[in-house]
């Protein structure tokens, strides 16, 4: 049913709040990106009035674009000037994972898109699909999908990081029920070899970034740097 509640899209610069317009009853904000001209582009979800099913919009300084009327932007890229929207649209027979260059959009196949990484020529996509109740990772590389068979939640959203030997990570959360409690533990391929890094009930992880080659997880509960706790 039709839920109306309001959520508000915002973000803060050195600590003062900035409310997005936004033309439905609710909607969100996921990612921010500023180019080196202090162009802020920031992606996210629009709810029309009347309806619990979003579209994919995005915010350029402050004005709204609705990129498709059935969808998310999960996430903003910025790469020698151009400008990608990464998220899905949803279509007659279920989401397609999906990107938006300067306004045109590459449709991927089926499922959820959340992250994305260009190096030189190559585009990587990070995302989701789903098989009856579960969910698998996957990636695109140049449109040619790879992907993982583990199973869990679709909320909980992939992120990726591609290192300066082109290895590919992709950090996760696997969580799943024992009772009436939720399991979680953080996660991440290299390569497709999996590697878990924190405890049970940690709730982590939802972001990747390998600098010099150390490997920099973030998770709800702390930040790990290869592997070890530092907060």
């Amino acid at each position: 049913p039709y839920n109306s509640s309001t959520n508000i899209p915002l973000f803060w610069k050195n600590g003062e709040k900035n409310i997005l317009p936004f033309e439905g009853h609710s909607s969100y904000a996921y990612s921010i990106a500023i180019d080196n001209n202090g162009n802020i582009f920031i992606a996210g979800s629009d709810f029309p009035t009347g309806s619990d099913f979003p579209t994919a919009c995005c915010w350029i300084n402050g004005i709204e674009y609705i990129l498709c009327d059935s969808g998310e932007a999960n996430k903003v890229y910025l790469d020698n000037g151009d400008v990608y929207f990464v998220g899905y649209e949803d279509e007659l027979y279920g989401p397609k994972a999906c990107y938006w260059k300067n306004g045109t959009k590459t449709e991927l196949g089926d499922g959820y898109a959340h992250d994305m990484r260009i190096v030189g020529d190559d585009i990587y996509v990070f995302g989701l699909g789903s098989v009856n109740e579960g969910t698998y990772v996957k990636y695109w590389k140049n449109g040619i999908e790879n992907y993982f068979s583990i199973y869990s939640p679709l909320w909980n959203k992939p992120k990726g990081s591609i290192d300066e030997n082109g290895d590919v990570y992709i950090a996760w959360t696997k969580s799943w029920y024992e009772g009436d409690s939720m399991i979680a533990q953080g996660m991440y391929w290299k390569n497709g070899e999996i590697n878990y890094f924190s405890d049970l009930d940690k709730y982590s992880a939802i972001d990747i970034e390998i600098v010099n080659g150390n490997r920099y997880i973030l998770g709800y509960s702390g930040l790990w740097i290869d592997d070890i706790p530092v907060y």
